[in-house]
């Protein structure tokens, strides 16, 4: 159960029954697989779906603490993702790579990425709370952007023959329904009649969801309540992938279903799970444009739209709604729409502005696209402030670079991470880092684009400042919560929340985070002040054996570069880069990490056997 003393003391349980808390499911089902006969495990959670839709009606109290993950303490491990098979915890690209960060809108509240074994979570709670007051809109939601100015013509004309099919699949929790609804609440107030089926039953799991929607002028014209195949006059998708689909793609028919795709691409749980790479957009985009015609799609990016122009992305798919009308892919009128939108109640005011988005999207491409490039370099600029190396530590890192011999074309790579090695450490750590990279740019040219150079400074700068309790101390520093606060949607006093598991408690054993509050914060400044220490006789954190394992790889890897550069070397140039990067795979923190690095070692032995020259037969 979720709650395993919500049935309380005088629970009238059958014996032999146990109640546990949901935690301890994985080991329930492993015991009970051993047992012979019929074993019964009922597990006793609301619907995190459900519980979000009654949080938006004002039916169920919504949970005041929010999640957020500092990006910089973030190693991308993904084991967040794979502890709460989560789709709110998405992927993130940042200077540093992928990282993870929690979609705030969507996310159900259950609170189990925070058992990932990551020190980057923090958790901000307001410390007073008005029930009777409704939240306050996110920094995002109240700075949204105006429309281009003008207006935006008519949409062409759309007639119905018979029946008129819309087919809408997309992401469960998303408003896929939601926006489905609208239509047909048009519909009605047109005169026509609509028959209509939902298919939610993955919807728990942020699955495949896909709305059914027929339209015609009478009864008799009407068929069956789904889209046959083929049948789609409109065919709406909030997810390239779920749009690209085979059984999705069967509903439509070329030359006459007319197509509206969000480009974006929500990560399936295996993706964020395993890391693996999602199809390429192109790929997907070819493989509808081949079923409906290039003529009679238009792929959008709504959900982008969403959540940088209106600050919320919960708006995509009205964005779709709005594209589909401005192309003449609805047989209802804006009245209609309009009259439709009033019965949403408190949303009606977002809906008629994301619809108006939607239009633009269709009539001044162009015009959208700089607004969204503007907000997307702010919002650029705010991530960036949390790697951004100090003032002194870039002067140094400059004179450092200056006084060896780089490449003109590396020098501002190198000065940032020489800037932000000096913060993670001092100047002589500096030294170190650059010294390898300018071995690699001596044996580097121009004519590759200094791949080899790029790969050994990048993975050579993760190696070198490995997130001991120093860096994250110092990292946890940086952030501002009040910013964050404000982002969140947070007015008033409000309390943050560090969920840590150093190695010190390991040894002790303990096996969880433990939640350290504000004042904990102390002695982050405490530590950060420590950072000279590390790696000396006085460091006593790094008498840990995952210290000592870090600092043994950074000497593995110092040496396999020096083999690899030397006289002797045999490999491709290929294979040196894929060597020289092959660290940057190195990632996570604890038991995760202590995998990270036996997997690297592998797969370092792997590429050089593979990519060694065969030897000479004598014999030959």
């Amino acid at each position: 159960a979720e709650d395993p003393k919500h049935y309380g003391r005088k629970a009238r349980w059958a014996p032999g029954v146990e109640v546990l808390g949901r935690e301890e499911l994985p080991e329930v089902q492993e015991r009970l697989r051993h047992v012979d006969g019929v074993t019964v495990i009922i597990y006793d959670q609301r619907c995190a779906a459900e519980a979000r839709r009654l949080r938006k009606r004002g039916l169920l109290e919504e949970p005041p603490q929010r999640v957020v993950i500092n990006e910089a303490v973030c190693e991308g491990c993904g084991d967040c993702s794979t502890k709460s098979n989560c789709l709110s915890v998405l992927p993130i690209e940042t200077e540093f790579g992928t990282k993870r960060q929690i979609h705030d809108l969507s996310c159900n509240r259950d609170y189990t990425c925070l058992e990932g074994d990551c020190p980057s979570f923090v958790t901000v709670t307001p410390t007073r709370r008005d029930r009777r007051r409704p939240r306050r809109a996110s920094r995002r939601q109240s700075a949204r952007s105006p429309l281009p100015p003008g207006s935006v013509p008519a949409p062409p004309p759309c007639t119905i023959d018979g029946q008129y099919g819309i087919y809408f699949t997309g992401i469960g929790g998303t408003g896929v329904i939601t926006a489905n609804r609208i239509i047909a609440a048009a519909a009605e107030s047109a005169g026509l009649v609509i028959r209509g089926m939902d298919q939610t039953g993955l919807s728990q799991k942020a699955g495949a969801v896909a709305s059914h929607l027929n339209l015609a002028a009478d009864e008799d014209a009407l068929g069956a309540a789904s889209i046959s195949s083929a049948g789609a006059d409109l065919y709406l998708s909030g997810d390239i992938l779920q749009a690209a689909g085979e059984k999705n793609l069967s509903k439509v028919a070329a030359g006459r279903t007319i197509a509206v795709i969000d480009r974006d691409l929500t990560p399936t749980a295996a993706m964020l799970q395993t890391g693996a790479a999602p199809p390429e957009l192109s790929t997907l985009e070819e493989a509808i444009t081949e079923q409906v015609g290039a003529d009679r799609v238009a792929f959008l990016d709504s959900t982008k739209i969403a959540e940088v122009l209106l600050g919320n992305s919960m708006l995509a798919n009205v964005v779709l709604l709005g594209a589909a009308c401005q192309l003449g892919g609805l047989p209802v009128s804006l009245a209609d729409i309009d009259h439709a939108m009033e019965r949403q109640g408190r949303t009606a005011a977002d809906n008629r502005e994301a619809f108006e988005w939607g239009r633009w999207a269709v009539h001044d491409r162009s015009a959208v696209d700089a607004l969204l490039l503007a907000a997307e370099a702010e919002a650029a600029s705010d991530q960036a402030r949390l790697f951004d190396p100090s003032a002194a530590a870039c002067a140094t890192a400059s004179n450092l670079v200056a006084a060896g011999s780089v490449p003109e074309e590396l020098r501002d790579l190198l000065v940032r991470r020489a800037s932000q090695v000096i913060d993670y450490q001092d100047a002589a750590l500096a030294k170190r880092f650059l010294k390898l990279v300018e071995q690699a740019a001596q044996a580097d040219d121009d004519a590759h684009g200094w791949a080899l150079s790029r790969a050994v400074a990048e993975s050579w700068f993760k190696l070198l400042t490995y997130k001991d309790e120093y860096e994250v101390a110092r990292l946890h520093l940086k952030v501002d919560y009040d910013h964050v606060a404000n982002e969140l949607g947070i007015d008033g006093p409000y309390s943050v929340t560090y969920h840590l598991h150093p190695p010190t408690l390991r040894r002790l054993g303990r096996t969880s985070k433990l939640p350290m509050g504000t004042p904990y914060r102390l002695s982050f400044h405490v530590l950060r002040r420590m950072k000279r220490l590390r790696g000396t006789p006085f460091d006593v954190f790094g008498w840990d054996r995952e210290r000592r394992l870090e600092r043994a790889v950074i000497e593995e890897y110092r040496q396999l570069v020096e083999e690899l550069l030397g006289p002797e070397t045999a490999q491709p140039y290929d294979s040196l880069v894929r060597l020289a990067a092959s660290a940057m795979a190195i990632k996570g923190y604890g038991p995760i990490k202590v995998a990270a690095v036996d997997r690297w070692r592998s797969e370092v032995a792997e590429l050089r056997r593979s990519s060694s020259p065969a030897p000479i037969d004598p014999t030959a």
